[in-house]
């Protein structure tokens, strides 16, 4: 409760006075560029507040998570060159995110999960480039999917309060308390950012936010993951996060070979944008916007109630998975097609 009130409140005193703490900079007034659907200025705060909040939830807890600190902070950091307009360029941050999540892996030792993937395990146990290497990619996937997917109200932040609740109920259960400490710290501070978020925005998590809430995501599913022993198989946390992974995975051969464009670049044509499409046919620019929020979560979250009866079965979390990403697919092009149909 004192997260919540500290988050409404941060924000309430940023919103209100921007002018006086010289934020100015932080106005998203770019309507031109592919992702934008709002029409007037808005604060692209909201990963300011959370990371001001997020050092308070750190010092309150035994200091033992400087691994996540440090991750969270050089994420976050790099996200607010975007914010405050420093660059603008994908690739500069991109080579940032790099180093910053490899060296940081290298420094703490961050243990790398299985993988049970053909011999892919038996080489990480002989290589530590290799484990490095690949956990970084790890990182880098659910950090960009999460920037991907972010721009729409209360869609990013809806998907972290439901990808909390379950990791919570998991440390709960395998008496990770401190794992479950900042889980659920970091639930009453998304629900502080869902309610200037939703269904009206007041504010945006802009990159930084997207970027801190995307490395929080990714260690926390890790860290819960390594924790349980693998008595819950990777593959379930895989199965959790398959929105965001596939959403850059895709997107990147997508604008390659389909689009025949720069796949650093953004652009219109991801799933939830061409939902958005369809439904601001329909609707007032905010009602499709919320809309769209809404729809992808309610879809998203029934996609892994399934998981309930088997998450602990190796073989029908493979198969699961893979279904989670033909479902993407065909939810995708069905999507796609009626939009080039009207």
């Amino acid at each position: 409760f004192l997260i919540l009130f500290l988050g409404l409140l941060l924000n309430y005193l940023l919103i209100r006075n921007y002018k006086k703490l010289n934020l100015t900079i932080f106005l998203d007034s770019d309507f031109k560029k592919p992702q934008s659907f709002h029409r007037e200025n808005i604060l692209r705060i909201g990963g300011l507040s959370f990371y001001i909040i997020f050092i308070i939830i750190f010092f309150l807890n035994s200091k033992s998570y400087y691994d996540l600190f440090f991750l969270s902070s050089a994420c976050f950091f790099i996200g607010l060159i975007d914010d405050i307009k420093l660059s603008n360029s994908p690739k500069i941050r991109l080579l940032l995110l790099l180093f910053s999540i490899n060296l940081i892996i290298f420094i703490f030792n961050i243990e790398t999960p299985k993988f049970y993937i053909f011999n892919l395990d038996a080489l990480l146990s002989k290589s530590i480039f290799l484990n490095i290497f690949l956990l970084s990619i790890c990182f880098l996937i659910v950090i960009n999917g999460s920037n991907f997917i972010d721009g729409y109200n209360g869609l990013l932040i809806g998907q972290f309060f439901i990808i909390l609740v379950i990791i919570n109920f998991i440390n709960y259960y395998y008496f990770n308390y401190e794992l479950l400490f900042f889980g659920i710290a970091f639930l009453a501070l998304s629900t502080s950012l869902l309610f200037f978020n939703f269904p009206k925005a007041k504010l945006f998590l802009g990159d930084s936010g997207s970027y801190l809430i995307g490395s929080i995501l990714s260690y926390l599913l890790i860290k819960t993951s390594t924790s349980t022993k693998f008595s819950i198989p990777p593959f379930f946390f895989a199965c959790i996060i398959y929105y965001i992974f596939f959403e850059v995975f895709f997107s990147f051969f997508r604008k390659l070979i389909l689009e025949k464009k720069n796949p650093f670049y953004p652009d219109n044509k991801h799933l939830h944008m061409l939902l958005f499409k369809l439904f601001k046919k329909n609707n007032i620019l905010i009602k499709a916007n919320y809309k769209t929020g809404l729809c992808i979560n309610f879809i998203y979250l029934t996609s892994l109630l399934p998981l309930i009866f088997f998450y602990k079965n190796l073989f029908w979390l493979k198969i699961y998975f893979f279904l989670l990403l033909v479902f993407y697919l065909i939810l995708y092009f069905t999507m796609r097609y009626k939009c080039l149909k009207k």
